[in-house]
């Protein structure tokens, strides 16, 4: 199922580094701004984690936002990769990813189907 969204925020680096709780971090601040969980959930501590969210953006308009934390192994983003099917469309895909030269990196966008434009 081909995805479009308002945007793509990934937390890059390597093991334990904070990408997950860059994520937690800002999953509250979504919460903060009255978006409610709709599928999965957002823990009461730092731990890994995937969610959707819904809310209105600063417009009115309606925003889903699919969060996830995890992406250590092939499995892991497997398990994310159902999740991300099964809950439909999003605007907003907010995801930790290993950093290049890290393992599963290439896996994360061939397993999503992601095609991200180089920067220049």
């Amino acid at each position: 199922m081909k995805k479009t969204y308002y945007g793509i925020l990934l937390f890059g680096g390597s093991g334990s580094v904070g990408k997950s709780t860059a994520v937690y971090d800002t999953a509250q601040h979504f919460v903060s701004k009255g978006f409610v969980v709709i599928a999965g959930s957002i823990p009461l501590t730092i731990i890994d984690f995937m969610a959707v969210m819904e809310g209105n953006d600063k417009s009115g308009k309606n925003v889903r936002v699919i969060f996830n934390s995890a992406t250590d192994t092939v499995r892991i983003i497997k398990n994310f990769k159902k999740f991300y099917d099964l809950h439909g469309q999003y605007d907003i895909l907010i995801s930790s990813v290993r950093d290049h030269n890290f393992r599963p990196r290439a896996q994360f966008f061939n397993i999503l189907e992601l095609i991200l434009c180089p920067q220049t």
